[in-house]
């Protein structure tokens, strides 16, 4: 990690899946504010290639949709024993946030502590359009993404 490590946050979501977008909106209106504490990246699944953002970062919030959840929710994470993690890596939509925090302490040696902000959904069919839960929830999403923004800066 270096002197000028700022939190992360990591935005999922495909824009044009319903509610699935939900985590990707949400980091995208984060980054509109113009909050230059944080760097805030948008990606439509988890890649191999974040865990170099994760791995300078002082801390990261995943925000995502989620189909188990009834209401927004922030839980810590943890990395996944390196074993597990390795075969898991590069096989598309299996690769979790424990995943990539475990492959950034293996490859880099530092995984910082992290979090999902899991935003509840509905409706994954085609188009751009949230349900009202969800639009409502992702309001809720980014008051929270903002305070753990401000608690962690």
């Amino acid at each position: 990690m270096t002197e000028a490590a700022r939190p992360l946050v990591i935005g999922i979501g495909n824009v044009l899946r319903g509610d699935d977008g939900a985590g990707y909106r949400v980091a995208e209106a984060l980054s509109n504010g113009i909050n230059h504490c944080l760097e805030v990246i948008t990606v439509h699944q988890l890649t191999p290639e974040l865990v170099l953002y994760i791995s300078s970062a002082s801390h990261v919030l995943f925000v995502d949709a989620s189909v188990e959840q009834m209401w927004v929710v922030l839980k810590p994470i943890a990395a996944q024993n390196a074993t597990t993690s390795s075969a898991a890596v590069g096989v598309g939509h299996t690769i979790t946030p424990n995943v990539l925090m475990a492959v950034a302490q293996v490859l880099y040696h530092h995984c910082p502590p992290a979090w999902e902000l899991l935003i509840p959904a509905q409706h994954w069919g085609h188009g751009a359009q949230l349900s009202g839960l969800t639009a409502e929830a992702c309001g809720q999403a980014l008051l929270m993404a903002k305070a753990w923004g401000h608690d962690h800066a």
